[in-house]
């Protein structure tokens, strides 16, 4: 071979191996910006999630579903809390079924009839109470009872994404509640002392904690004119009522509890009606 033929074929490799590299460069730069671009489309998605959070510091884990009386001890208490778990605009309908949107700035919900040392739940029998630990449902009514007025005003909470929400307030007269016909009574038993003595059934059944044995039951029958001397003070004034889902199907029976704020003590009180009476027929502590 001729030394021009040699110097062709070395400048012909040289262009074949400079048209390799620039290949190989050019694929490692396209897998590059495939990968950078990868990268590129997470970050959206990661911020907003993290927007999501921020927006909504109380939402919790899919899987989280938050106790409602855990919930309500702290929704009382807490002015913060409770601002961050209204969903707004908040649905308020008058007792003349007026309705009114009412946006975070315009509310003050007061919640201090929580704030006493005890609230009250009414039931229709005993064994409501038990039934009512095992509900699920994701909506509860708390409401606020003023006997003087006779006046009452229903929260309606729901559970979203596990946590719970109030999402609207309905003032009504007593008159239109399941509880009308009891709570007449029970307004006047509550302040009159010589009303309430002769509202007690004869003989009164009660039950309580041996105080020897916290784990024994002393029960037996007390006379109207002992019940005093038994029971320091029943609620009255403005109370409350927590409904998880009980009915109210049987209105001639209301079991009322007294629960102490924290402490787990409560004490139990049967009313029945019968021939038009209301009388309290067992107590419980």
């Amino acid at each position: 071979m001729s030394n021009v033929g040699k110097v062709l074929r070395f400048l012909f490799l040289c262009g074949l191996l400079a048209l390799s590299a620039c290949t190989s460069r050019e694929q490692h730069a396209a897998e590059t910006c495939v990968q950078d671009t990868l990268s590129v489309d997470t970050v959206p998605q990661d911020t907003a999630v993290f927007i999501e959070e921020e927006e909504e510091e109380y939402q919790r884990d899919s899987l989280y579903s938050e106790d409602f009386d855990d919930f309500l001890f702290s929704f009382a208490r807490d002015s913060v809390f409770r601002q961050r778990r209204v969903r707004f605009p908040f649905l308020h309908i008058g007792s003349a079924g007026d309705t009114t949107e009412v946006l975070r700035k315009q509310w003050n919900g007061d919640f201090s009839f929580l704030q006493q040392d005890f609230y009250t739940i009414f039931y229709n029998t005993v064994a409501q109470i038990e039934e009512t630990k095992s509900i699920s449902s994701d909506t509860v009514l708390v409401e606020r009872i003023d006997l003087d007025s006779l006046m009452l005003t229903s929260y309606h909470f729901v559970r979203k994404k596990g946590v719970w929400l109030l999402c609207r307030q309905q003032d009504f007269f007593v008159q239109g509640s399941q509880l009308s016909d009891f709570l007449v009574f029970y307004r006047q038993f509550s302040t009159d002392s010589i009303f309430q003595q002769a509202s007690i059934a004869q003989p009164l059944h009660f039950s309580m904690a041996d105080p020897d044995d916290e784990m024994e039951v002393i029960e037996g029958t007390i006379d109207a004119t002992q019940w005093y001397s038994f029971c320091s003070e029943v609620p009255a004034g403005i109370i409350s009522n927590i409904r998880y889902g009980q009915s109210y199907s049987q209105p001639q029976h209301i079991v009322m509890l007294k629960c102490a704020q924290g402490s787990g003590y409560m004490e139990i009180f049967r009313f029945e009606k019968s021939d038009g009476i209301w009388h309290l027929t067992s107590y419980e502590y």
